[in-house]
C-alpha cells in the first residue's frame, strides 16, 4: 500500500508508480511461471482470471491512491501553519474571507480584524458595495450600525484627531474598535482604521500612504495582546487594492507575518492564540500572490529569533496607494 511523503508530491508518486511497476512485474512473472510448468488449459485459464482479477483490483487502489496524495497536495496548498516561539501559530487559509471564518467559528475564542476608514462611518457613502466592512455590517440593523457609530467616539476619544466641518470625527491611524459582539454572530470583530476618503471626493474610494499602512499596521500589533492574546485571529490582506496599486499582496503578507513575529519577539508575549492570513483563491489565480513564497517566509520567521521585518516596513513606505 502507499506511504505518504515528506520530501513532496513527486516523490510520492514516484513511490506509488514504481510499487505498482513491482506489483505488475511480479504478476506476469508468477504467470510465466505457471505457463511453463503447468500443461492443463483449463487450470492455465483459471491462473490467467486470477491474475486478470488481481490486476484490475491493483490498478483500482493505484488510481484511488493517486487521487488521494493529489487531494493531500491540494489541501495543503490552501492551509498551511507553523508553531512560534511555542506560544502561538502563524499560517494561512486560501479561500473566501468568510468561509474561512466560518471554518474556525467553533473555536473558543474567535476574532476577525478587517480594515475601515479613519472616521470609521459605515453609512452607505462611505462603504464600497464590495468590501469586507459592507458585508460584515449589512449584518446588523440600521438602529444597531448608528448605535455603533454613536457609541464609537466615546469609546475612542482619545484617539480623535480632528474633526470635519459637519463634527465628523476624525480619528488616528491604527485605532482600533471592537464591535459590541451581536447574537448571531459568533466572533469578536475589531475595526482597523486605516485609510481616508478620496481626495478627489470619488464616492466609496480611499487612499492611504504605505507609511500610513505600516503605521496602521504597527499599531495594531502594539494594541493587540491586550485584546486578543486568548484568540484565533483571522485577517484578510488589508491594504491592498484591486485598482492595482503599488501595495502588493505579497509584500502585505509578508509585512504583517513579520510584523506579528517582530512584536512577539518585542513584548515576550503571545499577541494571539494563532494568527491566520486570510487569502482569496482568485488572487492566487492573477498571480497577486505565491503560496510557495509565503510559506516559505513564515518558515524563515519561525525558524530564525532575528528582528528581521525593518527591511520590508521600509519598503512599503512612501507611495500612495488607493484602498477599495
Amino acid at each position: 500500500m502507499w506511504r505518504s511523503s515528506s520530501s513532496g508530491i513527486f516523490k510520492t508518486l514516484y513511490y506509488l508508480v514504481t510499487e505498482f511497476l513491482g506489483v505488475l512485474g511480479v504478476l506476469i512473472t508468477l504467470y510465466l511461471f505457471f505457463t511453463d510448468i503447468i500443461n492443463s488449459e483449463a487450470f492455465l485459464e483459471g491462473i490467467r482470471l486470477i491474475m486478470f482479477g488481481a490486476g484490475i483490483v491493483w490498478v483500482s487502489m493505484f488510481i484511488i491512491n493517486v487521487i488521494r496524495v493529489m487531494k493531500v497536495h491540494i489541501s495543503e496548498k490552501k492551509r498551511y501553519n507553523r508553531e512560534f516561539l511555542k506560544k502561538s501559530t502563524i499560517g494561512y487559509e486560501v479561500g473566501s474571507f468568510w468561509d474561512v471564518v466560518k471554518k474556525y467559528e467553533t473555536e473558543e475564542e474567535l476574532a476577525i480584524i478587517i480594515g475601515v476608514n479613519n472616521r470609521f462611518k459605515l453609512d452607505h457613502n462611505y462603504l464600497n458595495n464590495s468590501s469586507l466592512v459592507h458585508s460584515y455590517i449589512s449584518k446588523f440593523s440600521e438602529e444597531q450600525k448608528q448605535g455603533i457609530e454613536d457609541e464609537i467616539p466615546d469609546v475612542l476619544k482619545d484617539k480623535i484627531l480632528d474633526t470635519e466641518a459637519d463634527g465628523t470625527p476624525i480619528f488616528e491611524y491604527g485605532s482600533i474598535y471592537v464591535v459590541p459582539r451581536h447574537a448571531n454572530i459568533k466572533y469578536e470583530t475589531a475595526l482597523l482604521s486605516m485609510c481616508e476618503p478620496s481626495k478627489a471626493n470619488v464616492p466609496k474610494r480611499f487612499t492611504s500612504e504605505r507609511s500610513v499602512l505600516t503605521e496602521s499596521f504597527e499599531r495594531m500589533f502594539e494594541q493587540m495582546p491586550d485584546i486578543f492574546t486568548n484568540s484565533t485571529i483571522v485577517i484578510p490582506l488589508i491594504g491592498t487594492s484591486s485598482s492595482g496599486g503599488h501595495l502588493s499582496h505579497e509584500e502585505v503578507a509578508k509585512y504583517l507575518i513579520s510584523a506579528f513575529a517582530d512584536y512577539s519577539r518585542i513584548k515576550h508575549e503571545r499577541l494571539a492564540k494563532r494568527f491566520i492570513l486570510s487569502i482569496y483563491d482568485k488572487d492566487i489565480k492573477n498571480n497577486f500572490i505565491n503560496l510557495d513564497e509565503i510559506k516559505r517566509h513564515i518558515d524563515y520567521e519561525c525558524d530564525n529569533k532575528e528582528f528581521s521585518y525593518s527591511s520590508l516596513k521600509n519598503q512599503l513606505k512612501g507611495i500612495s496607494v488607493e484602498v477599495d
